[in-house]
């Protein structure tokens, strides 16, 4: 019995989830760490968003389902993927069919999770994410249903995040283990701009964008907190499969309703 993660979307995401889950465990030693693991085979997985915006043939969910196999094979009781656009009912419907017989944790279902045990409703939430987890509103709905207001970016706006801040010459995808300037600026510019839309917290919706906080001072959009659903990801996986080993959250800033 263990946690069998499926990695390689992308592999920076995945060691960033790996961290989080030792963060979020209560341990002494090494060996009161939860088993995990980790299936990084990322050349077998094409993009999501690629797929998803209609120019790709092969669904990524059909090439995840038989890591999901795999991984089960090798004992995984509780599965989870550190990304968000594979999360898409499109693709996301091959791996729940894969992983039928275990306990499949969801990173949009873990977020919104989150922003629920934090924020009142009616806290309108600011997206951060790829072209297509924002065209395809994946968010949209849980958020909405979960009494929360959701803001976004236009349409250039979050093209520009995808292209530049994630998959550009710079982007953040090109450069595992450091985070350019020029990636930040894309980033914390849209945040800013969020911000100027009337967002109370800002959710970072794809696995590589919450690495960015760990290469600035948290301060570029003050007042303005972040939603890291890697790091519910994490807490979601511990609790699934060992409750009593998942520490205590941390005391949220925001105490009552948002004005508006």
């Amino acid at each position: 019995m263990m946690i069998g993660i499926v990695g390689g979307m992308g592999p920076w995401a995945t060691a960033d989830l790996l961290d989080k889950i030792a963060q979020e465990t209560i341990a002494d030693v090494d060996q009161d760490h939860v088993p995990v693991l980790v299936m990084s085979r990322p050349a077998e997985v094409d993009d999501r968003t690629t797929f998803m915006m209609g120019n790709g043939t092969i669904n990524p969910g059909v090439q995840v389902a038989r890591q999901v196999d795999e991984l089960i094979r090798c004992g995984a009781t509780v599965v989870g993927m550190p990304c968000n656009t594979l999360h898409l009912p499109r693709i996301f419907k091959h791996v729940e069919e894969a992983a039928r017989d275990v306990r499949l944790v969801s990173i949009v279902a873990s977020a919104v999770k989150s922003i629920t045990e934090r924020y009142p409703q009616g806290t309108r939430v600011g997206l951060l994410a790829t072209a297509a987890t924002m065209t395809f509103g994946l968010y949209d709905e849980p958020l909405k249903e979960a009494g929360f207001r959701v803001v976004q970016l236009d349409e250039a706006g979050c093209a520009k995040v995808h292209a530049e801040g994630l998959y550009g010459d710079f982007g953040i995808k090109r450069t595992p283990g450091t985070v350019s300037d020029a990636a930040l600026g894309v980033i914390f510019g849209a945040a800013r701009e969020l911000e100027a839309l009337g967002a109370d917290v800002i959710a970072l919706a794809c696995t590589e964008l919450p690495i960015v906080l760990e290469h600035t001072d948290h301060a570029l959009v003050p007042g303005v907190p972040f939603l890291d659903p890697t790091r519910a990801l994490a807490r979601s996986l511990v609790d699934a499969f060992a409750p009593s080993k998942l520490k205590a959250p941390l005391p949220h800033k925001m105490e009552s309703p948002p004005n508006g």
